[in-house]
């Protein structure tokens, strides 16, 4: 089976199309664009132009404006569906995710599933973008702060810490982030998502109690063998054996 080119186009009349119109809107203004020097050329000559280049001109012209003015709205309408199924999916999605300024640590997007795991309303963040920091539990705080400043240099920024609920309850969380540079390569955003890992943390809290249940329980068993060991010896001395 001849294996599938990703770059082939699955339908080749929409690349015509796509095409078309691209070439379209590239002859119109060049045409146009003819006709005016054309015309200012005639002009600064002093010659008469005929009615119908006059005409072709102002034609020219318009179809330039329609075709700016199509243009503009088609992107205008790409753009906002676009936005409509970044949206769509932010707001169903349970992983939170979230954009910061690099050099001022403020928080500059973030979607719904804020207020799922942390308890506190999206606008909160938004009016006070740094109030993140009063969601991180205080004995995680300097640390989880000190490894987000070393990221906006570093880019790069995975850590598991507890925060604090309005109820006072603590969850756990694994956030990544990521980096954006600008044209110069420099850092000047943060991207990233956060994971709410409470039960996972737990699971693994539970297996690390057991682990430590199941050696203490062979730690015993093996003192125990050991005491009976030496017992049986001292008895064997005690007791002479029977001819």
């Amino acid at each position: 089976m001849e294996p599938r080119d990703p770059l082939r186009a699955d339908n080749p009349s929409k690349w015509v199309r796509q095409f078309s119109q691209w070439a379209f809107s590239i002859l119109i203004p060049l045409v146009a664009a003819i006709l005016l020097f054309v015309v200012i050329r005639a002009k600064l000559h002093g010659e008469q132009l005929p009615s119908f280049v006059i005409s072709i001109e102002a034609v020219g012209f318009a179809a330039v404006i329609v075709t700016g003015t199509l243009f503009l709205v088609r992107a205008l309408r790409e753009h906002r569906q676009s936005e409509q199924r970044y949206r769509q999916m932010a707001a169903n999605i349970q992983e939170v995710f979230w954009m910061m300024d690099a050099d001022s640590k403020r928080a500059l997007e973030v979607n719904e599933a804020y207020e799922t795991i942390t308890g506190r309303s999206r606008e909160s963040l938004m009016e006070n973008p740094t109030s993140y920091e009063e969601v991180i539990h205080p004995e995680d705080r300097a640390h989880v702060l000190g490894k987000l400043d070393e990221a906006t240099r570093t880019g790069k920024f995975d850590e598991r810490f507890r925060i604090t609920l309005p109820d006072r309850s603590i969850r756990w969380v694994r956030v990544h982030g990521f980096p954006v540079r600008n044209a110069a390569g420099k850092i000047w955003r943060l991207v990233g998502t956060a994971q709410d890992i409470t039960e996972q943390k737990e699971a693994e809290d539970q297996v690390a109690r057991n682990l430590v249940i199941a050696e203490e329980a062979r730690a015993e068993a093996e003192a125990l063998r050991k005491a009976t060991l030496a017992l049986t010896q001292d008895l064997h001395n005690i007791v002479p054996d029977i001819p």
